[in-house]
């Protein structure tokens, strides 16, 4: 019982220890990276859009061949007015950045194993 203040300054200094990397700990959690979220309306619109791309063959075909079909305005019509869209088949476009754009794409396969990307810009009017 002669060092038992020696134990109790050590148990102290294990506390604070922990005590410090407790609050190190949840600063560094506050300060987190705040991703953009995609709104769970205009991502259910781009797996609907995208899913029929990849599943439907007439859409599969237009991806292939965008001169000579008749192209993806009925797909386009499950679209609200509230949004824009715009498509690309493996191009660029030019599209506003001022506003919140969502972009998602899928690779399309024929059965010559070519490989086109579709790619469904979304934003809000």
């Amino acid at each position: 019982m002669v060092n038992k203040r020696g134990y109790i300054q050590t148990l102290e200094a294990v506390v604070a220890i922990l005590i410090l990397l407790s609050v190190i700990l949840f600063s560094i959690s506050l300060r987190g990276v705040d991703e953009p979220r995609v709104p769970e309306d205009i991502a259910l619109l781009q797996k609907n859009i995208l899913g029929q791309v990849q599943n439907n063959q007439e859409y599969r075909d237009c991806v292939f061949y965008v001169g000579t079909c008749p192209g993806f305005s009925s797909l386009f019509d499950l679209i609200p007015e509230t949004i824009d869209k715009n498509y690309t088949v493996d191009d660029s476009v030019f599209i506003k950045t001022d506003v919140n754009l969502y972009v998602d794409s899928v690779i399309i396969v024929n059965e010559t194993n070519s490989a086109k990307t579709f790619t469904l810009y979304l934003w809000r009017k």
